[in-house]
């Protein structure tokens, strides 16, 4: 180059589909630098991109060592597979030109749910019916303490004076209307409101019962009517106080009638709401007390996050803070513990789902954003349930 004109420096990316087709795509730093901002908000675990320099490099040493660490870079996003399916890797690579059959594509984006006035806790989509609840609750710690002393019933009160009790959290029902021109358009048809944040919520289909599990240690059921198209509700039960703190997963067997909720307070309760009486109480570290004299062991001393069901085995997967997972048997009248296993190794579970095609079960930690892929084995075979995937996501979100 004559003097005083800048040299620029492209680096070659030659890319295989399994060592066969072959393409180059050539990419400044800056490039490589725009990709990185692009994906380390969203995707956790990324390797160092070699380090910027304030002069340019022109010592063919350095641009060796920079493309060694370009390429190690890229080594490492190829691998994952979440990466490889972003829009801004796709156009990095060209790979939706020369490697369309190597890209999983991501979920498309069918259309929005706006003006909800409080924070998402929990949703449930029903596609048979076409129904979503959404439950919505205040997310700022400072206005939940308020609200609750502003409803809290004072000793020489009768009653809360109507009017003045304040919506900490509620349920909203919407209808899934027709598509129109490829977006999907929902309805809302009702809102229940409550004065304690609404934590979780179970729906079952063959009784239209929908389970509302709350911050306060309450449990409501409303029992919607399909014969009306769900535009109305009747409350089977309103508010009771099973547990003495947050209940973190909710579950309504059709066969039995009995609900099983899991709380922070370290307890995993059977209710029987026909009868209004409790089934079975088990709380961490002791044993299990029923109504017929029976017990058996319990759970361990740590509070519980959360809760999923195989309907068809009659399983219950309970979750836990310290990142330990408890497999129950719920066809006894007192549930029976079939096996535990540490799922992660440190933080809190906030997050399970069970895939009853594949046997599997998912949990998703919160503290270091990690999502593990459980294989639960035939039912009969849980002592032998193993980690066969662990994939990283982003932490305490």
């Amino acid at each position: 180059m004559p003097e005083g004109k800048k040299v620029v420096v492209f680096y070659q990316v030659e890319t295989s589909k399994k060592g066969t087709d072959k393409w180059n795509v050539e990419k400044r730093f800056s490039e490589f630098d725009a990709l990185d901002k692009a994906l380390r908000p969203v995707y956790g675990n990324l390797p160092a991109l070699p380090g910027k320099s304030l002069l340019a490099i022109k010592q063919s040493t350095e641009l060796e060592r920079r493309r060694e660490g370009l390429e190690k870079y890229l080594k490492h996003l190829v691998t994952r597979t979440d990466i490889i399916s972003s829009d801004v890797f796709k156009r990095f690579l060209q790979l939706d030109n020369f490697a369309p059959e190597a890209v999983v594509q991501p979920p498309k984006h069918l259309g929005n749910l706006e003006g909800l006035v409080l924070g998402v806790r929990d949703f449930l989509y029903q596609p048979e019916e076409k129904l979503l609840f959404i439950a919505i609750s205040d997310m700022s710690v400072a206005s939940r303490v308020d609200s609750y002393v502003t409803n809290m019933k004072l000793p020489w009160e009768k009653d809360v004076p109507k009017g003045t009790l304040v919506t900490v959290g509620a349920v909203e029902c919407y209808l899934q209307k027709e598509d129109i021109e490829n977006e999907i358009k929902f309805e809302k048809l009702w809102v229940k409101t409550s004065q304690s944040q609404v934590i979780c919520m179970h729906w079952d289909q063959t009784s239209n019962n929908l389970l509302i599990g709350k911050d306060d240690g309450t449990l409501s059921i409303l029992k919607v009517a399909a014969d009306l198209s769900y535009t109305k509700y009747e409350e089977v039960l309103s508010d009771y106080k099973l547990h003495t703190s947050r209940i973190m997963g909710v579950y309504f067997d059709p066969i039995s009638e009995y609900v099983y909720t899991v709380s922070e307070d370290k307890k995993f309760k059977v209710y029987n709401p026909r009868k209004e009486s409790l089934v079975a109480d088990i709380y961490c570290g002791a044993t299990i007390s029923g109504n017929d004299g029976t017990s058996s062991f319990g759970v361990g001393n740590v509070q519980l996050t959360g809760l999923a069901a195989d309907r068809e085995n009659k399983r219950l997967f309970i979750t836990s803070r310290s990142g330990r997972v408890f497999i129950y048997d719920i066809s006894p009248v007192i549930p029976e513990i079939l096996h535990s296993f540490q799922a992660h190794t440190k933080g809190a579970i906030r997050g399970v789902f069970f895939d009853p095609i594949k046997n599997y079960l998912i949990t998703a930690n919160y503290d270091d954003g990690v999502l593990a892929l459980i294989d639960l084995q035939k039912p009969g075979k849980e002592k032998y349930a193993h980690n066969i995937a662990n994939l990283q996501g982003k932490a305490k979100v």
